[in-house]
């Protein structure tokens, strides 16, 4: 189902009349280094895109300083974001290992639920004052309905936060993927507000139309949708955490980005850039971004543990510094 695989993909990138000459070379560059992969995973993505934008550096930073006016780590970081933002789309239906890989990633998040453990969470979420339900709580319940196949709820409780914020993106996102875990293509089609949309079709192997859905365009918070996967695979839920001066927490990290028990900081952020960093530069995640009280770590994640590193930071590259908080995951 290539037109339902990257519904997220697809709500964080602006409709285009094709493909610039630089986005055709740097996509042609990827997914050839993608295509040459056994086993494909999220770090050949990020070290195939760092590839093909050195094979363009060239026509890259022209089209930085054309737009920008210079060439700083910022440029880079805007125009890389948006850039990987519009690939990501035209990957789809140009790369078939591009496609392949995130039609298994977006089906595997849901493949190990521990469902006893989402059954939990839902009965401790149903315990909340009424009067605390808004958008994000009924998104994030909706979810947790949808990973146990509790499809009726889920819908129920995604209807509710469109109610609230008819534009949500990420309430209509998970509402399409309801409608087409149902099969109901055709309600999946009339999703729309009023606003620019896509139709996007699918097509059996004759290359005949089966169906055609429809997706509302991005809002301008586009990213929405990418950093909540994100969170969601590599942040969300509960942590028991140690700081540096041993002192003991319990921190919450929640699907949409808010953080809860770690003193001065309300949300975090996942640093998704693909495009221009290398290889070799840690992960970071920021508290309070592009806040006077943003603090950006490096991270790294070994089964249920994350640790949070400071960061040192050279002309050329970012390295680890001192450990400060050792995160184990709540079962």
């Amino acid at each position: 189902m290539r037109p339902l695989i990257l519904i997220l993909t697809l709500f964080i990138s602006t409709v285009s009349n094709g493909q610039s000459n630089l986005e055709e070379h740097l996509s042609k560059a990827f997914c050839n280094c993608f295509s040459n992969q056994k086993t494909p995973s999220i770090v050949h993505v990020q070290n195939c895109f760092f590839k093909a934008s050195q094979e363009n550096q060239d026509s890259l930073f022209t089209a930085i300083k054309s737009q920008y006016g210079e060439i700083s780590k910022e440029t880079i970081n805007k125009f890389s974001q948006a850039l990987l933002s519009k690939m990501s789309v035209s990957l789809v239906n140009d790369c078939n290992a591009y496609y392949k890989f995130m039609d298994t990633s977006r089906n595997s998040i849901y493949r190990d639920i521990n469902k006893d453990s989402v059954k939990k969470s839902i009965q401790r979420m149903n315990t909340m004052n009424s009067e605390n339900r808004d958008k994000s709580f009924f998104i994030e319940r909706g979810e947790k309905y949808f990973e146990i196949s509790d499809l009726r709820r889920a819908l129920t409780d995604f209807n509710s936060a469109l109610q609230l914020d008819s534009n949500s993106v990420l309430a209509n996102y998970f509402k399409a993927l309801v409608l087409e875990r149902n099969g109901n293509y055709e309600e999946a089609y009339n999703i729309s507000n009023g606003d620019t949309s896509l139709i996007l079709f699918n097509y059996n192997k004759d290359k005949k139309i089966t169906y055609q859905t429809k997706y509302l365009k991005a809002p301008k918070n586009s990213d929405e949708p990418l950093q909540y996967m994100v969170n969601k695979t590599l942040f969300a839920g509960s942590y028991k955490a140690e700081d540096s001066t041993s002192q003991v927490s319990i921190l919450k990290f929640t699907n949409d980005g808010q953080i809860y028990g770690l003193p001065n900081y309300k949300k975090y952020y996942v640093i998704t850039d693909f495009v221009a960093e290398s290889d070799n530069s840690v992960d970071q995640v920021c508290f309070d971004i592009q806040t006077d009280n943003q603090r950006c770590y490096g991270f790294t994640i070994q089964a249920d543990t994350i640790n949070l590193y400071d960061l040192k930071e050279s002309m050329d590259t970012t390295q680890f510094g001192e450990l400060k908080y050792k995160l184990v995951k709540q079962r």
